[in-house]
């Protein structure tokens, strides 16, 4: 047992011994068991584990730095008390990893010379897991614990969303914090990624036998839901989760760090009464409904519009907006087709994708003002993406469109922080006159050359 007294508060020894107690069969049989939980909770750094466990062991420990293992090595080993974790072909040598407790036996490799070092127990078990999937001597956490405990990490350092990828036998967590990836280290296997998908999909399971996507709409907890999209890879599942707050947005837009200049074209152009459809477009985690949720918060004040939102899923609470929860692309679809009997003097709709595209235009051109956000790279590339979703003619959503912002997250190294930056172009009736007839080059070098914004 590791002595931690001094290093770590008692409540933090406790709530380490019931999570070591939790994750090994037996934990009196390894000396450093408390190790495991130091490493997967980032209680410590892994220098402080290293040197606390040398101290306990008494020596120093190896630190493995993997490489490729030919597959029959890799069977060669399997069910010994050693793990390979890198092969010198030149020299003919192969480095495995041990514990002092499983000891270092092995069937002799022919031809080949075999060095065992001890490491500590979270490297040896990380090794063993990605190699060969599941120890006999770890005991699987349930689903809903196990996604628990990765939520409350995510949410403790700030991520946007959360990646759970299968990569062999070992299933890997990342999260998003700031732009920026940033790995857990727990020890989780192929297993224990089928557990949570079957968790998450406990109201609507997935059909395994298709290689569609999967989306889903959970509760994370009492103040976060998740927005979750489950794809097939090869091998395996890659299980991407938002982290979407509970709490009503009551941001406006000169709170989110965007330019004067922005500010004052979506106050004066995006939200004004004409009819038509405003687009805030961009990348992938760009932030643009954020944006669009600041929007339609001042939209509301005064009481004096009804505005109508159509969510996949809902993301935070509006006060005075009507908002429509889907959970599937069906739901999506049909919510949006019944805009028009409901009257808003104002709709928002999370986002334009290839199944609803020609359900937003059709609502657009009753007359309504229509705001959602699209993956495009730039405000000209507006056009061409709307055409490859709905098959339009360019006249036609030239006749649609209103008003595109392009938004885009720069990080700054030096603070770890992001801010938008942002580019706009809004479409007068004399623009779209300039527009229509026109071939497709043309009308987006006349896009480039009308919009303003940001520099960068």
């Amino acid at each position: 047992m590791l002595n931690l007294n001094g290093i770590v508060d008692v409540e933090t020894i406790h709530e380490l011994d019931e999570y070591t107690d939790l994750r090994f069969v037996d934990k009196t049989k390894y000396l450093c068991a408390e190790a495991l939980g130091l490493y997967e909770q980032k209680i410590l750094s892994n220098e402080e584990i290293l040197s606390i466990c040398e101290q306990t062991m008494g020596q120093d420990l190896y630190v493995p730095v993997p490489s490729y293992i030919p597959n029959d090595i890799l069977r060669h080993f399997r069910g010994s008390a050693v793990v390979p974790v890198s092969y010198r072909p030149i020299s003919g040598t192969i480095t495995c990893v041990a514990l002092p407790e499983l000891g270092k036996d092995f069937m002799p490799f022919q031809g080949k010379k075999v060095d065992v070092l001890y490491t500590t127990i979270y490297n040896y078990f990380f090794e063993y897991v990605k190699q060969y999937g599941p120890h006999k001597d770890l005991q699987i956490v349930p689903a809903k614990q196990l996604l628990d405990s990765i939520i409350r990490e995510a949410i403790g350092i700030g991520a946007a969303d959360i990646t759970l990828s299968s990569v062999g036998q070992l299933a890997q967590v990342y999260y998003n914090v700031r732009k920026r990836k940033v790995y857990s280290q727990r020890i989780l296997n192929s297993d224990n990624m089928e557990d949570i998908i079957k968790f998450l999909c406990f109201k609507s399971p997935m059909d395994v036998t298709s290689r569609d996507p999967k989306y889903v709409g959970v509760d994370l907890n009492e103040f976060y839901r998740g927005r979750v999209v489950i794809n097939h890879k090869y091998k395996g599942y890659a299980i991407t989760i938002r982290i979407l707050p509970n709490a009503a947005f009551d941001k406006d837009l000169s709170q989110l760090n965007l330019t004067k200049e922005t500010v004052s074209f979506m106050r004066r152009f995006m939200m004004n009464r004409e009819p038509g459809l405003r687009l805030i477009v961009g990348s992938t985690m760009s932030g643009k409904n954020t944006t669009a949720l600041a929007m339609l918060s001042e939209l509301v004040e005064g009481d004096r519009m009804k505005v109508v939102s159509i969510e996949m899923p809902v993301e935070q609470e509006l006060y005075g907006i009507e908002q429509i929860n889907c959970d599937t692309e069906e739901e999506y679809e049909t919510n949006i087709n019944s805009l028009i009997r409901q009257n808003p003097d104002f709709v928002y709709v999370t986002e334009i994708g290839d199944t609803t595209a020609e359900a937003i235009m059709r609502v657009t051109n009753t007359g309504k003002k229509v705001l959602s956000t699209l993956h495009a790279n730039s405000v000209a590339a507006v056009i061409g993406r709307l055409q490859d979703i709905t098959k339009l003619s360019t006249d036609r959503i030239v006749q649609t469109l209103h008003s595109i912002t392009y938004q885009e997250l720069i990080r700054d190294e030096a603070s770890d922080s992001i801010r938008p930056v942002n580019r706009f172009i809004y479409l007068s009736p004399e623009r779209k006159a300039q527009l229509y007839g026109k071939s497709f080059g043309e009308i987006t070098l006349k896009l480039a050359e009308w919009e303003g914004g940001d520099v960068w």
